[in-house]
């Protein structure tokens, strides 16, 4: 008798422990995308508020003529990582959306990742929208990125594309 009861317990534990580790392991992976798209979300924020801050020296540089003699002094204040902006001005290029994202933008959006939640090889930018400067009709600067996240299920190799976008308003002045 006393063996019976031995049996059905191993049976007992070998239906429901699979089942257990597998609800725990996909809640894990929903914390773990929840906290992804979170990070990513802050970082696209950031990155896209403090471009949108320092579009403004940019703008004056370009089109103030006045300003030349105190021109060292704004090229200053434009933060480090961000020369690329000025340069894609000078084009009057309003959207990006090739591998020159990856090259120009890649770099400036690492500086706002939390290194601890996110690897920052599987970020890509998808897209930026540049201010049209010359008309200031179209005035917003925009930064789109995704994040691709591996599951960590069992017996799915799975992947989740998390994709982020922030647009902002850009300040050019009175």
């Amino acid at each position: 008798m006393l063996r019976n009861k031995r049996g059905s317990l191993v049976l007992e534990a070998s239906i429901i422990l699979p089942i257990f580790i597998t609800a725990v392991l996909a809640f894990i992976s929903f914390l773990q995308i929840v906290l992804a798209e979170m990070a990513l979300h802050q970082a696209v924020n950031e990155a896209t508020k403090q471009a949108a801050t320092h579009v403004y020296p940019i703008y004056v540089l370009q089109n103030e003529p006045s300003v030349q003699n105190i021109k060292d002094d704004i090229t200053n204040m434009i933060p480090e990582g961000m020369e690329f902006i000025a340069a894609l001005q000078k084009d009057n290029i309003n959207t990006v959306k090739d591998e020159v994202l990856n090259v120009l933008f890649l770099p400036y959006l690492h500086l706002f990742i939390d290194k601890d939640m996110l690897n920052e090889s599987q970020i890509k930018i998808v897209k930026v929208t540049l201010p049209n400067l010359q008309n200031k009709q179209n005035v917003f600067f925009g930064i789109e990125a995704s994040y691709t996240l591996k599951l960590l299920l069992p017996f799915m190799k799975r992947e989740i594309k998390i994709q982020k976008k922030s647009l902002e308003r850009v300040w050019i002045g009175g």
